[in-house]
């Protein structure tokens, strides 16, 4: 029992003592059973207050635990996202490099090409016929009727008329179907041309182009004209 419990059985205790003159024995005795049922009651109140209060404590130390490790929390997460955004202005990330196969594919050489040409040249040359200082005009394979032509884009034998690809000749100076080769002196080499189309009279080239102002560019020139049937 508690003091403060003992004191006030005792101040009962002395009230009791007080009133025994006045009443009589009696009445003293039910006074003090009351006073020790009151202590009773006293006594039985006081375990369970104070297991209430030991769990109201429990119950507030355990809340402010999980607000401490909730605040931790917060503050971790804050922390980690300012290093990683302090990183990231610092050592900027950039897009990923892709390597194409046509970028890593290494670009044949044309030298071989340019071999073999040379050699196909230099047969049809060695088994070619000769005319120096040949005449050499341009027509155009435009789609319309003018001086070119009647503007079918057909060549004497019949095949579409290409642009540096068909030349017109006279048959009795070389033969439609040859293969004819010509320097123009512009740089380009050889050109290789095939006698499909006709018009021409003599020693006279006439070689086809894409339009009609560049025939008309072209002019007239002269040059050897190399010439063997296939």
């Amino acid at each position: 029992m508690s003091e403060k419990m003992s004191k006030r059985i005792r101040r009962l205790e002395a009230r009791v003592t007080a009133l025994e003159g006045r009443s009589g024995h009696a009445w003293n005795s039910s006074m003090e059973s009351a006073v020790r049922e009151i202590a009773e009651q006293e006594a039985r109140r006081m375990p369970r207050r104070q297991v209430y209060q030991a769990e109201l404590a429990a119950s507030q130390w355990k809340h402010l635990t999980y607000a401490i490790l909730v605040g931790c929390i917060i503050v971790l997460i804050i922390a980690n996202t300012a290093v990683h955004a302090k990183a990231g202005d610092t050592y900027p990330v950039g897009p990923p490099v892709v390597v194409t196969a046509k970028e890593t594919a290494v670009e044949p050489t044309e030298e071989p090409e340019e071999a073999e040409n040379e050699l196909i040249e230099a047969a049809l040359l060695a088994r070619s016929h000769v005319i120096e200082d040949c005449t050499i005009t341009f027509y155009c394979n435009e789609k319309y009727p003018h001086i070119c032509g009647v503007g079918n884009g057909i060549a004497a034998d019949g095949t579409p008329a290409l642009a540096w690809a068909t030349c017109a000749v006279d048959p009795d100076v070389i033969p439609l179907g040859s293969t004819v080769l010509v320097d123009l002196g512009d740089g380009e080499g050889l050109r290789t041309l095939v006698a499909n189309d006709t018009g021409v009279k003599g020693n006279h080239l006439d070689i086809c182009v894409g339009s009609h102002y560049e025939a008309e560019q072209l002019g007239r020139q002269a040059a050897a004209v190399y010439w063997c049937e296939e």
